[in-house]
Order: structure tokens, then sequence, then C-alpha cells
């Protein structure tokens, strides 16, 4: 949500959050975490006082030849700007399941979790070690789970020894593409009867189903995708199942969101309705499943 200059004033800055879709108690969504970002202008004061006032990085993206499903990602920078850096959180735009909860698929997917991101790419981090010796940052994006696409992108967000909140944010590597596959294809299977709002307490039992319309003999593999907020099932052991079978997305009851990809196992999956249950006892919060609610991505056989 971008901010005027002029919304800010110097010292402690308080926000507030609504969000209502219909209803004004808990629903579908909620505000976890959030952070103010702001941009500086070359040569700030800030950036001369910690040496980063000339620094600058890019991000290289290669598709390998032994997969063109695998890129691979990279940094290019001095020797003496990556000594600086400590870690590197990689990010996609693409489309996908919306684990940021922001209505959007295709988006930069990820977010942060007290300061810390979850739901991107991945991070890595540089060892420190002598001027010149260090090693350009690598990872590997593995869309062999995202749907065919052109116009993907990524970047990279740079986190700089000793500093807390000064990052970098690389230009963005565009024009890249998940190719059609030869043999195979990729899609994400949503709910469209989800419960308004999915939030199961006090044995309040509720149901929503996601239809498939290949033949699971078909699928090659398959992913269970969940944002929870854990007030906790109660005394609930099995509080969330697909198909009667139990996945693991919102343990404890520590009152936070938790994004979970989950692997299924494609035998116990259905051509046609696949059942999710959600069930809690407690007698306050439980468990709620927040938008875009759970969903199903799959890879199967096409010939």
């Amino acid at each position: 949500m971008p901010l005027k200059i002029s919304d800010l004033v110097n010292g402690w800055n308080a926000f507030q959050f609504a969000l209502d879709q219909g209803t004004t108690f808990w629903g579908h969504m909620i505000v976890d975490n959030a952070c103010l970002r702001e941009a500086l202008v070359p040569q700030h004061p800030d950036l001369l006082k910690s040496g980063l006032g000339q620094f600058a990085a890019d991000i290289n993206v290669a598709a390998l030849t032994s997969d063109p499903e695998l890129l691979e990602l990279s940094l290019s920078c001095s020797s003496s700007n990556l000594a600086k850096i400590s870690s590197v959180d990689y990010q996609g735009y693409y489309t996908g399941y919306d684990e940021n909860g922001n209505t959007l698929t295709t988006d930069w997917h990820g977010f942060t979790k007290a300061g810390q991101a979850t739901g991107h790419l991945g991070s890595v981090t540089i060892a420190k070690v002598a001027e010149g010796t260090a090693t350009t940052p690598r990872l590997i994006w593995n869309t062999w789970m995202l749907p065919a696409q052109k116009e993907i992108a990524a970047r990279a967000i740079l986190h700089f020894r000793g500093l807390t909140n000064l990052v970098y944010l690389t230009a963005a590597s565009t024009k890249l593409e998940i190719p059609q596959r030869k043999n195979a294809a990729v899609s994400l299977f949503t709910s469209l009867d989800l419960p308004h709002p999915f939030w199961s307490r006090d044995k309040r039992k509720l149901r929503a189903t996601i239809d498939l319309n290949i033949d699971p003999a078909k699928i090659e593999r398959a992913e269970l995708h969940v944002n929870a907020w854990t007030g906790g099932p109660g005394t609930v052991t099995n509080y969330f199942t697909l198909n009667g079978h139990f996945f693991s997305v919102a343990e404890g009851s520590r009152h936070e969101l938790i994004y979970s990809q989950l692997p299924v196992d494609p035998q116990i999956l259905k051509r046609g309705r696949n059942q999710i249950e959600l069930l809690s006892d407690t007698e306050h919060h439980g468990v709620e499943l927040l938008l875009p609610g759970p969903c199903l991505m799959v890879r199967f056989k096409t010939d």
C-alpha cells in the first residue's frame, strides 16, 4: 500500500487496519505482521554512514541446461560489496497460491513473519570471510510445481552485516518463463464453497470441497496449501482432514498465522469432490482458515 511522504511524521507513526468482506467479526483475512518500507534517496546520510553510498547489485537468472524447470538465481556485485552482505532473500513474481493473503494469485510471492521472510523462493546466508573470498549466493528455483506461464520475474532483498533495518532491493529480472511441459501440466485447484467464515470452535464442524477434474492415477505429485490462524483445536486430534486423512496445518494455540505447503499422497484424492473438514472444541477462538482457503497444486500426466 503506497503512502505519501506527507502521511508520515518524524517520530512515532501509528497505523490502524480494518478488513471487511461483508462481516465485521472474525472472517477470512487478518493482518498478522506489518512493516513500513522507506526507499532512501541516493547518497542519503544513513547510506553514507554505513558505507553503502556507492552500493549496487543485480540479480542473474539462468535456466539449467540439465532441466529447464530449474532456474539458478545469483547475484552480480563487486567483491567489496559482496563482503558487506549477510544474507539474501530471493522473491519470485508468478501465478500461484496466494500465500500472503492479498487476494492476488499473480504477484510477488512471500511475506515476513516476525521480521523473517517466509513463503518466498528461499534465503541464502553468506559466511563472514575476508574481503574478496566470499562466495556469490546462489539458489535453485524449482518451478516443477507451478503452472506453465510467461512473464515471471525474480528479485533479491539483501541484508547487511551489523545493519538490522537497512536492506537493498535489486531490480527485477523479467521476461522469464516456465515452459509448457511435453507430457505433463500443473494446475491449482481451489474450493468454491468455503464457509463464511471458515472458523471452527465449540465443536462446530465445517466442511468445504475441492473438485478435481482429472484422474488421480495420472497425478505425479500433489501439494496442499493452507493459511491457518492458530487459536487451537482444543482436545481434537485430527482437527483438519482431507478425504478423512489428517494434515497438520495449525499446530499449537499461539494465535499466529501458519502457512503450510504439504505433500499429498495422490492415492487419497478423488476425481470430483474432495472433502475438507475442520473441527475445534475450544471455548474461544479455535482454528481459522484464511483466504484463499485450502488449495491443491497438482502435477499430472497429459499423454
